[in-house]
């Protein structure tokens, strides 16, 4: 029988290169980020709703508010 997984650690290196790949598919809009998204962008996650220009954007396929 399988154990749950509860963590995973992940070389800093790793972590690093993981991050810039996903911000050209990525966005994690915070308080003060820029509002204003690439035409490329795939998934876009907020925690509030911001006035963000989605019409721009020709490849989203997830928002998450």
């Amino acid at each position: 029988m399988m154990g749950k997984v509860e963590s995973f650690k992940m070389h800093d290196l790793f972590h690093d290169l993981a991050q810039l790949v996903a911000k050209y598919v990525c966005c994690n809009i915070n308080d003060n980020d820029v509002t204003t998204l690439s035409e490329r962008i795939h998934h876009v996650s907020s925690k509030k709703a911001y006035l963000v220009q989605l019409h721009r954007v020709k490849s989203l396929r997830t928002y998450i508010l």
